[in-house]
């Protein structure tokens, strides 16, 4: 394969039905011509917005709120952060502390596991393009639980019966949920949100 080659197939050949092709091969071209399997996979990550969307929700709804209300360690301006003892502290003082969170993060790791993440690996198992879509149909792009649109929250295909419980990988045991309603649901039941925002539409406009 040479230079001429490679042009073609990325302006001319290449079939997509999403971003994987060209992030990898850019990821490829920027790290000499090889990289891991897990390289690849971060590159990946970083153009998954839902996964952005969800981190921001948990900045600011959890971890933001108990740093900053709880704790007051932190404050907030607008859309940023900031470190309250920040410009007091020397190069060798950050350092210090930087280590000390990688030391909680690494042992907490360690006491939890990979069950830390569990939640977020249940919801985002691989569905197929074409079942994706006629579930985001089926749902007219809003999330089934709350009805928030797919352009203002991104939205995840759940099982309704959890697969841990045996729930089946088909198209009528799917339903469209935000990340916030997904993350929020536990796999222990199994609620049905599809007919919530239908019944809706049928409520009396004297009540």
């Amino acid at each position: 394969v040479n230079f001429k080659q490679l042009k073609t197939f990325i302006s001319a050949q290449m079939r997509m039905s999403h971003v994987y092709q060209p992030v990898m091969i850019k990821t490829l071209l920027k790290s000499k011509g090889k990289s891991s399997v897990k390289k690849i996979a971060k590159e990946l990550l970083s153009y998954d917005v839902s996964q952005v969307e969800y981190y921001e929700h948990i900045t600011k709804n959890m971890v933001g709120k108990v740093l900053t209300s709880n704790r007051k360690i932190t404050s907030k301006e607008g859309d940023t952060y900031f470190l309250k003892a920040y410009e007091k502290l020397t190069e060798k003082q950050r350092q210090e502390l930087i280590e000390l969170c990688n030391d909680k993060i690494e042992g907490y790791i360690r006491k939890r596991g990979d069950n830390i993440w569990k939640h977020r690996i249940v919801s985002h198992k691989a569905v197929p393009g074409s079942t994706r879509y006629e579930v985001l149909k089926r749902a007219k792009n809003r999330c089934e639980s709350c009805g928030v649109p797919n352009d203002v929250r991104s939205l995840e295909v759940d099982h309704i019966a959890p697969k841990s419980l045996g729930g089946p990988n088909e198209l009528s045991n799917y339903q469209a949920l935000c990340y916030v309603c997904n993350s929020q649901k536990s796999n222990k039941d199994s609620p049905d949100f599809r007919d919530i925002l239908e019944n809706y539409g049928h409520r009396d406009n004297e009540c």
